[in-house]
């Protein structure tokens, strides 16, 4: 069984363990090919949502361009004070975060070529889970 691709790093942009990362520097070990989804491809994601105004990460013409991760809940915002929840694309510790318009959750595509929509409330630990390739996890999609 293969191992996730950088067991050790902290580095999700560049050395991620999911489908798909940033990969600065255009590292071969990065590539991801279909064998190495051992955790499955009806368990693992592939892409989420994001809204580009609430994400400076998701606009197209940004270097880090349509980079999200599972390390921090779906659809996370914070208060202000003022009663009401935003995001902040100002806010780079929060900006990474999959986002979506969907009440109570976002769209997700898995490997397998279906899309499920996941709930906010998704327990943090799964939600994880299903966004690396090959964690031996044995986990379902909600």
């Amino acid at each position: 069984m293969l191992s996730a691709k950088w067991p050790n790093s902290e580095d999700g942009l560049d050395y991620g363990n999911g489908l798909i990362c940033r990969n600065l520097y255009n590292r071969v070990e990065n590539y991801t090919r279909m064998p190495m989804i051992t955790d499955g491809t009806s368990l693992t994601f592939a892409v989420g949502e994001a809204v580009p105004s609430w994400c400076q990460h998701t606009w197209w013409w940004w270097f880090n361009g349509a980079t999200a991760t599972c390390g921090i809940p779906l659809n996370y915002r914070i208060g202000y004070g003022d009663g009401q929840l935003k995001a902040w694309t100002g806010d780079w510790g929060r900006n990474y975060s999959f986002f979506s318009r969907h009440p109570g959750g976002g769209q997700f595509a898995l490997c397998d070529a279906s899309v499920r929509f996941v709930s906010d409330t998704i327990d943090i630990t799964l939600y994880r889970q299903l966004a690396t390739i090959s964690g031996s996890e044995a986990v379902q999609v909600p």
